[in-house]
């Protein structure tokens, strides 16, 4: 019994390996505890942890008390998190989709996505304090970003676990 328990434990571990074969582990801590549009109240910073696909370009941009790491690809896709209300990045895309009124002011997790002028996928998540997404992604790329961003996990102590849409 003890055996079969090991093994089916190690089938597990292996799929997981597996399912996540070419991403890397990034790392992100928000600057800002509380949005005054969030009803959720943080007491204490957000961590949140993140596998994305690997053989990037790391890009920091820093504004004030703000932070945003990008993660750029020799396509030119990217994927990114933000403790801004949006990125430079997909703020263009949000403006079309007529809701960024109601993202940035009446929602805390909200999800938009859409296609460019070029037939490329975007996606800009906002949970909370934080805004996670990508741009420019080609219909071959899109489910291994997807895969990247419902791999987000926070700091238990945020309380922000049970919003991370997945």
């Amino acid at each position: 019994m003890k055996h079969l328990i090991f093994i089916v434990i190690a089938i597990f571990c292996l799929a997981g390996c597996y399912t996540m074969q070419g991403f890397e582990k990034v790392r992100y801590k928000a600057h800002s505890t509380n949005d005054a549009s969030c009803t959720i109240k943080v007491s204490t910073p957000i961590r949140v942890t993140m596998k994305i696909p690997d053989n990037y370009t790391f890009k920091g941009l820093a504004s004030n008390n703000t932070f945003e790491k990008q993660f750029w690809y020799r396509d030119g896709s990217v994927i990114y998190i933000t403790d801004e209300p949006h990125s430079n990045i997909t703020y263009e895309f949000i403006e079309t989709t007529g809701k960024s009124s109601e993202r940035f002011f009446l929602r805390d997790t909200m999800t938009l996505s859409g296609k460019d002028k070029n037939g490329r996928y975007w996606k800009d998540i906002k949970i909370c304090q934080f805004c996670v997404g990508y741009s420019n992604v080609t219909a071959d790329k899109r489910e291994m970003f997807d895969q990247a961003l419902k791999s987000i996990t926070v700091n238990k102590k945020s309380g922000l676990q049970q919003h991370i849409p997945h």
